[in-house]
């Protein structure tokens, strides 16, 4: 069960490309180097057909491997797939790039009719962030500082 109050909704057209399908903001959306923590990629899906749903992960430079295809096994109902990308760790391009783009293909198949496909919560890892350490707090005096232009603030 999807429980989330916003979905991606993806027509695939019939006279479409079976590898059409939508993409992250180039060097926007995703950075990472691709590890054991980060290789496992969960996506839900919800379709009326049986088909393949494919997932590819691009490099800085565009460079990518194959992506990855895998059946949905359900109909009519929402349905979590998981990608296993740790044969691609180290692999090719992925030993040298940082990740920073995802392809998603929802209906990877020639098609005989229009198709409409939803997905959602796109899980990359554990899905949790990283947090930041070794942070270090300053106190920021502001007082009579004649200037029009800048602010000096020593440490």
């Amino acid at each position: 069960m999807n429980t989330s109050t916003t979905v991606a909704k993806f027509t695939a057209l019939q006279a479409g490309a079976p590898y059409a399908g939508c993409e992250s903001k180039q060097g926007v959306d995703l950075e990472l180097r691709l590890s054991n923590a980060n290789s496992i990629i969960t996506i839900m899906v919800w379709k009326n057909v049986i088909s393949n749903v494919g997932i590819k992960l691009v490099t800085t430079s565009l460079g990518a491997l194959p992506e990855i295809k895998k059946p949905n096994t359900l109909i009519n109902q929402w349905e979590k797939i998981t990608f296993d990308f740790s044969g691609y760790i180290n692999n090719a391009i992925y030993a040298v790039e940082d990740v920073n783009q995802m392809v998603v293909f929802p209906d990877f198949v020639s098609r005989n009719e229009d198709r409409v496909i939803f997905f959602d919560n796109i899980t990359i890892g554990d899905g949790t962030t990283s947090t930041i350490n070794g942070t270090t707090s300053h106190t920021l005096h502001l007082g009579p500082n004649p200037t029009k232009r800048y602010i000096m603030q020593p440490f």
